[in-house]
């Protein structure tokens, strides 16, 4: 007799800690707390164009073109598509930099009215931001305007060019800047920010 009891209270289902809810209980939500700079799934970004926002009012696209002959891993004469959109009218730039610093760094600036150029960064002050001779002014489908509401400034470079600071298929140390006018000063805003272009994966800080 006491072996069925304990056969039958093995058996029994346990529902003490059983709690049926109804309308009146309020639930927890849960909110999954949002990832910063990063991308949650690596993004192929020489099959479309991946998406980067530089601060407040700035973003950039981008995207690898890998030719036919060669592969994205070894990337030899890839180029890099970029498209930049400040909200105002001004210069802005997107430097290309071996450690963060705007000194020793190269540097694509599209002015309003002007154009679209390759610099290089010698120093702080404008007189030493100067543009590259002729022979190295290599961007194709370059343009810049401003639409009434947006600075908008296109164009493809080698991503790997003599005297130039390469840009790689994984991580790269890269510069952005604008400036209060759409003439050639002092930046209003700049930073620097690490970027992969193979994953999309992105840590720039917010402004």
């Amino acid at each position: 007799m006491g072996e069925e009891n304990g056969a039958n209270a093995l058996a029994s289902p346990v529902i003490g800690s059983i709690e049926i809810l109804d309308n009146t209980v309020e639930c927890e939500t849960y909110i999954e707390p949002p990832t910063c700079g990063r991308s949650v799934e690596s993004v192929d970004c020489s099959a479309q164009f991946c998406d980067a926002v530089l601060a407040d009012g700035y973003t950039m696209k981008y995207k690898i073109n890998v030719p036919p002959d060669t592969s994205k891993e070894e990337c030899a004469g890839c180029t890099m598509s970029v498209e930049m959109y400040y909200d105002g009218d001004a210069w802005i730039a997107l430097g290309f930099s071996t450690d963060g610093q705007m000194v020793g760094s190269d540097a694509v600036i599209g002015i309003p009215g002007s154009g679209v150029s390759k610099y290089v960064m010698a120093g702080k002050t404008v007189s030493q931001v100067t543009e590259m001779p002729e022979s190295q002014q290599t961007l194709t489908d370059s343009s810049v305007v401003f639409d009434g509401q947006q600075t908008v400034m296109k164009f493809t470079k080698i991503m790997d060019e003599p005297d130039e600071v390469p840009i790689v298929v994984g991580d790269n140390m890269f510069l952005w800047a604008y400036g209060s006018s759409p003439t050639l000063g002092y930046h209003a805003g700049r930073a620097s920010f690490a970027l992969n272009l193979s994953s999309g994966s992105s840590d720039a800080p917010p402004a």
